[in-house]
């Protein structure tokens, strides 16, 4: 009986153990999905064709990003918006570039109220 006992919690223990690693797996997995979150700023030409696309973050880091189908995109959609962008970080001569995968608009925060409230 009290082999029984053991290994019925040792089965039990090894299903939590199991359990949690695929858990923790998971977690870290969508984690991994780096998102950047800024301004798009842009540079069009005497014709209006978009040259160049930067996102600037709250750390006015600039990034640059690769005018590709999603890059050229972004810049003519989303310009002077807040924006989170899932791309591909690189560096090239000291400059950070993003190959943009996908991005979404951001509602900017709201301003508090310089009022105290009664």
């Amino acid at each position: 009986m009290k082999k029984l006992a053991m290994l019925m919690l040792v089965v039990a223990v090894a299903g939590f153990a199991s359990v949690s690693v695929t858990k923790a797996q998971d977690t870290k997995a969508h984690k991994a999905e780096p998102k950047i979150i800024g301004k798009v700023i842009v540079v069009k030409d005497a014709a209006g064709a978009v040259t160049a696309v930067q996102l600037e973050n709250r750390k006015l880091e600039k990034y640059n990003v690769v005018l590709d189908a999603k890059g050229k995109e972004l810049g003519e959609k989303m310009v002077g918006k807040l924006v989170a962008v899932k791309a591909v970080e690189s560096v090239k001569n000291e400059a950070k570039w993003l190959t943009v995968e996908s991005y979404t608009e951001l509602q900017k925060p709201k301003a508090k109220d310089s009022k105290p409230q009664k």
